[in-house]
């Protein structure tokens, strides 16, 4: 009798220690709506709402634009008698240089590929990765140095024509830094200036949610020695987390944060990650 209940109490004893070393899940904060929610709800059912990929930009006609949200496409110019109609020739020498990039995203540590930026967002109008060539975002080629902005040439939505940092659903402020889990999701937004604190202003993430938030998109600077591309978040306050932004990986989409152990404890497992420039021909 008493070794059953030794045992007993040893299985106990276990299976306490396993619990304890578990994470409690219920504790972790959701980083979006709760996908219950009516809101979560429409959104997954509807997407984004007037998402008219750049792609499909220019041959629209005016009226599909405006019923974008859109500018019309500019007038175009006809030849008169006086001035004779330029005809461009083709050139003979292709560019000698690459003017488009994509931008490979990896695993900080081992710098282990783990894809590039996706065309295609989830649900919320956040940026992820692809492993598939033809869904990979192509923006224009960075100048060296920074801060600036990121030019999509195949974005989800082009109304907002720059990928930027937009403040975290459930981040207390549009601050980030040590000691905080604070975050930013990586997004389209329409151009903000260098070394700006956060501004609201139109973005993938309200659009598909109806949630205003602040972003910055001119956050980037690019090494071309390295091929490095760093994300450098600026508070409110005009102050800049240091060394810089951490930029991670959830499953889904990529965040910004000054703190990678306080923003795991507070959402949960994520990969820490680095961007690349991949210069490409077209």
């Amino acid at each position: 009798m008493h070794a059953c209940f030794l045992r007993v109490f040893l299985l106990l004893g276990s299976l306490a220690v396993v619990l304890a070393a578990e994470p409690d899940l219920q504790l972790l904060q959701p980083l979006n709506p709760d996908p219950e929610s009516a809101l979560a709800i429409d959104i997954l059912n509807e997407g984004p709402k007037h998402a008219v990929p750049q792609v499909d930009f220019r041959p629209m006609t005016n009226a599909r634009r405006f019923a974008a949200g859109l500018p019309p496409l500019p007038p175009k110019r006809r030849a008169t008698a006086t001035t004779p109609a330029h005809r461009p020739s083709p050139s003979a020498v292709p560019p000698s240089s690459p003017s488009q990039a994509y931008i490979e995203v990896r695993e900080a540590t081992t710098r282990m590929s783990l894809g590039f930026i996706s065309s295609k967002y989830n649900a919320f109008g956040e940026g992820g990765l692809t492993t598939h060539p033809n869904d990979r975002m192509a923006f224009a080629l960075p100048a060296p140095g920074g801060p600036m902005s990121l030019t999509t040439i195949n974005g989800p939505n082009a109304k907002y024509p720059v990928f930027g940092g937009i403040k975290g659903f459930s981040s207390s402020d549009a601050n980030i830094g040590p000691a905080s889990s604070n975050y930013a999701t990586l997004g389209s937004t329409i151009p903000t200036t260098r070394n700006s604190p956060p501004v609201t202003a139109e973005n993938t993430f309200s659009d598909a949610t109806g949630l205003p938030e602040p972003v910055e998109s001119a956050i980037w600077t690019y090494d071309p020695a390295s091929g490095t591309l760093t994300p450098q978040w600026v508070n409110a306050n005009s102050s800049a987390p240091t060394p810089s932004s951490y930029a991670g990986y959830t499953g889904d989409f990529l965040v910004l944060t000054g703190d990678p152990a306080a923003f795991a404890n507070t959402y949960g497992a994520t990969t820490w990650v680095v961007f690349t420039i991949v210069p490409v021909k077209f």
